[in-house]
């Protein structure tokens, strides 16, 4: 049955209701109003019920990378600190750390492999650990660590391969017509 674990039971971060073995948030705004603490009676009933839970991301400053490839998560591994790791029912790596100056979320991607994943920030949500995938796999905790705290700029230095500069890319784009 999903649980929230204690590196996440903070008064800061919120929590979703998520369909049991899905993905998607079962109540609408959940952006700003239907989210929860880790201690909230309904919440828990509906994990007691076999429901999924989400983790908002943005409230306390909590982001999640996603990664959906190797390349991101041995980057992540290799230049940022050691944080709570969650490995996703479907087998890619979800790192959770407290980000003060990121306020949009970041979409990873490669010119060849397509989307890598992404830094999930303010207005997005991934699946809590503890969670049914709905492949029937299980969002396991990796690494429980605690969750470390980094700044933006550590981010991208961290996943600059999987950044792609829309004004690069416009240039490019722009010479090939020309």
């Amino acid at each position: 049955m999903p649980h929230i674990p204690e590196p996440l039971q903070q008064d800061s971060f919120r929590f979703i209701k998520v369909k049991a073995n899905g993905k998607r948030p079962l109540e609408k705004n959940w952006q700003n109003q239907t989210n929860y603490k880790y201690n909230d009676p309904e919440l828990k009933q509906h994990l007691n019920q076999g429901g999924n839970y989400g983790v908002a991301t943005g409230y306390g400053n909590l982001i999640i990378i996603d990664c959906d490839q190797d390349q991101v998560e041995h980057s992540v591994e290799a230049q940022l600190p050691n944080t709570l790791k969650i490995r996703s029912g479907g087998g890619g790596a979800h790192y959770y750390y407290v980000c003060k100056d990121l306020d949009q979320p970041i979409r990873l991607k490669d010119t060849e492999a397509g989307d890598l994943g992404d830094v999930q920030s303010k207005g997005k949500q991934a699946v809590g650990p503890t969670s049914n995938h709905p492949d029937g796999g299980t969002y396991q905790i990796e690494d429980k660590n605690p969750i470390a705290t980094v700044k933006a700029e550590q981010i991208r230095f961290a996943l600059k391969d999987f950044l792609i500069n829309t004004d690069n890319k416009k240039q490019e784009e722009k010479q090939a017509y020309n």
